[in-house]
């Protein structure tokens, strides 16, 4: 697995002193520079969050390996051991040092996260910029119209958009790789608390609009079948049908997330696996009589060969969100948080109609 990138690659060394002897570089007597890679702090910050070199390694996107070297390298360099590793458990301890030292090392990791993401705020501030995560589905959250919207009206700004699963989304918002997410979520009525991927976001710190609702599934099919026809379809007359399934965020072979949709809603029906962010092609094999597909979060947007029909079994609510930290204050943020709020998309009525919402 390749290693990902440290959020500050940039600013990529820190600089600092330690009580040790002179090394003819200028330094005070007494006093010699180190100097530690950031990523390598950020690392041995995971280990001490997670208690477990494996945790760390998949937080962190590295090998375990790499964690391993990142975490013996602060070590070499402080002159101390930080952890112990042998251990009857997956979890590590902490040595004296350890308990002594980590505390005030994740403490630093994360005030120069802070302060790398505010110099990153200035800087998109200044070029016009906007990050923005989306999770890949057959339809969209509301986000074509509303960046499409956006884009119109402000055409300097410039977009960049990353797909992610629900947690990773909540990840990005968290960490400031991301100025705002669309995501799926359920909206508690007593709390008015948002959760995504089982997550509750505290709303103190994130503020969320509505931009997609729905309470139907709908089914694409090729405007050559059959059922094309049909003003509405159900489950039994799609038996014959192979099901696209999404597994865009997979590098491989399904994972639990899609083999649990499996179990849930399609057992016993034929399937194949595609990657939704790419919707052109996945429509076009749809045109072609290759496959339907089942979503949710149709919007009711017109691809050509293809008709989408609902479906009478009953979907449940789909509720699809622009959620956002409240600390960001970009007048760019600002104007596009507007825009969401603006041109939401409801669909309880069986068309597409604006709707702005917010909790």
């Amino acid at each position: 697995m390749p290693d990902a990138p440290c959020f500050a690659q940039n600013i990529s060394k820190t600089e600092y002193y330690a009580s040790r002897p002179g090394d003819g570089r200028g330094e005070p007597e007494g006093r010699r520079r180190f100097i530690v890679d950031i990523c390598f702090l950020e690392t041995v910050a995971a280990v001490y969050r997670y208690r477990s070199f494996a945790e760390a390694a998949a937080d962190r996107m590295l090998s375990q390996s790499t964690v391993s070297k990142h975490v013996s390298g602060v070590e070499k360099e402080l002159g101390v051991k930080l952890f112990n590793r042998a251990t009857k458990t997956s979890f590590v301890t902490l040595t004296e040092a350890g308990l002594l030292l980590l505390e005030d090392i994740d403490s630093y990791v994360a005030e120069y996260a802070g302060i790398v993401r505010k110099a990153e705020l200035i800087r998109a501030e200044a070029e016009n910029r906007l990050s923005l995560g989306f999770l890949p589905v057959a339809g969209s959250l509301g986000e074509n119209r509303i960046i499409s919207t956006f884009c119109k009206t402000h055409p300097k700004v410039k977009i960049s958009l990353v797909p992610s699963d629900g947690a990773g989304l909540v990840k990005m918002l968290a960490t400031g790789r991301a100025d705002g997410v669309f995501t799926l979520g359920r909206l508690a009525e007593d709390t008015r608390r948002l959760t995504v991927d089982g997550e509750t976001l505290e709303p103190d710190k994130y503020g969320a609009i509505l931009t997609y609702k729905s309470n139907r599934m709908y089914c694409a099919v090729s405007d050559r079948h059959p059922l094309a026809d049909r003003t509405e379809l159900t489950l039994e007359d799609l038996r014959d049908e192979t099901f696209l399934i999404n597994n865009s965020l997979e590098e491989a072979d399904p994972g639990a997330r899609s083999q649990q949709f499996l179990q849930e809603n399609l057992e016993g029906y034929r399937h194949q696996f595609m990657d939704y962010t790419l919707k052109s092609i996945l429509y076009d094999f749809v045109a072609a009589g290759n496959g339907v597909i089942l979503s949710s979060t149709y919007t009711g947007e017109e691809y050509r060969g293809c008709r989408f029909l609902p479906l009478r079994e009953d979907g449940g609510t789909t509720q699809g969100w622009f959620v956002y930290r409240k600390d960001i204050q970009s007048s760019v943020l600002r104007a596009f948080r507007k825009c969401a709020m603006e041109n939401g998309v409801d669909m309880t009525a069986g068309t597409a109609q604006a709707e702005s919402r917010r909790p």
